[in-house]
């Protein structure tokens, strides 16, 4: 299943710049997973990153939400 789900298995399918946005204690998807899914990004599409250091999978505080809203908006 997660090979069936994982974005970093469809990298190729990528056609337009991309924002990833992650916490680097996200429980449900580890970070090795989301820099495996950047190094093969990089290759491919102009992206941008954030990781917010001191989160997990979803922004916990509204400053947090704010700027995620701000990295979309941009």
């Amino acid at each position: 299943i997660y090979r069936e789900r994982s974005p970093v298995h469809f990298v190729e399918e990528i056609k337009c710049p991309c924002l990833v946005i992650n916490g680097e204690n996200d429980s449900r998807v580890p970070f090795s997973t989301i820099s495996a899914f950047i190094e093969k990004v990089k290759e491919r599409s102009d992206f941008r990153y954030h990781v917010h250091r001191d989160q997990g999978h979803h922004a916990n505080t509204p400053e947090t939400y704010m700027k995620d809203l701000g990295a979309i908006l941009e």
